[in-house]
């Protein structure tokens, strides 16, 4: 897994480009976090995720960078399993955070796009993406898999011992061991895609599609709402099984 970002490159005369980029952020309400003379840094808190746009000016050209990352991310920030990582902005389906910032990045690019003729679109993620290991990615599943199991068998565990011992927060077992009960199905699963992975069977990504709409759907019905992060991060990981598939490595 690696940082992704969504790059634009464009020739556009400066004082078009800081009215429409004033006027962009005046409307969706970004702030600037950093502003010098190499580069301009636009954020903005939805919700769990922050989004992030810096513009740099490379003579007659201009180039946009954009993404999504968790909360606490600076654009300094590496990505790391424990903290996330930077998303590109979806071109395709997207939900949540991830959803509001592209419908406010596509008009950003319209207005754009109505200036400049010559203008180019990529992600940093493409390379990075083709160099993964099927190997590498089974063993992050698997240790996934691991650390999910273990949380569900503790609250499992310590659900059962509340109950157990009449506790003052006994009327909060069902909950905890229901928890618990569906971590320890899901760790199941995960590492169960993981087996599948390193065999390079395709039943791993669908099984894991699978896996990652059941876990959304249970934390809505016990009231949590929907899991950004987790969305976006578990769509990370989707993008990278499809890579697999792609390149012939699931079957």
């Amino acid at each position: 897994m690696e940082d992704a970002t969504t790059i634009v490159e464009l020739k556009i005369q400066p004082a078009e480009f800081l009215e429409i980029v004033q006027s962009w952020v005046t409307e969706t309400k970004f702030s600037v976090h950093e502003a010098n003379e190499a580069r301009t840094v636009y954020s903005k808190n939805i919700r769990l995720i922050t989004a992030w746009l810096v513009i740099e000016n490379q003579y007659e050209s201009v180039i946009i960078n954009a993404w999504l990352a968790p909360k606490g991310m600076t654009p300094e920030s590496k990505g790391s399993f424990w903290k996330g990582y930077k998303a590109p902005v979806p071109r395709g389906f997207a939900i949540g955070p991830a959803a509001i910032y592209k419908k406010q990045f596509n008009k950003l690019m319209q207005l754009l796009e109505n200036k400049s003729k010559d203008i180019s679109y990529k992600n940093t993620s493409t390379a990075n993406q083709q160099n993964l290991k099927k190997e590498d990615l089974a063993k992050a599943f698997a240790f996934l898999g691991i650390i999910i199991f273990v949380s569900g068998a503790i609250n499992c565990l310590s659900a059962v011992s509340l109950y157990m011992n009449s506790s003052p927060y006994s009327e909060l077992t069902s909950t905890i061991f229901t928890e618990g009960l569906f971590d320890v199905f899901f760790g199941v699963i995960t590492y169960i895609c993981s087996r599948l992975l390193k065999s390079g069977k395709i039943l791993a990504l669908w099984l894991y599609c699978i896996a990652v709409f059941v876990n959304a759907g249970f934390d809505v019905i016990l009231g949590h709402g929907l899991p950004y992060f987790s969305i976006i991060f578990s769509g990370l990981i989707i993008v990278q099984l499809w890579e697999l598939k792609k390149r012939g490595e699931l079957v």
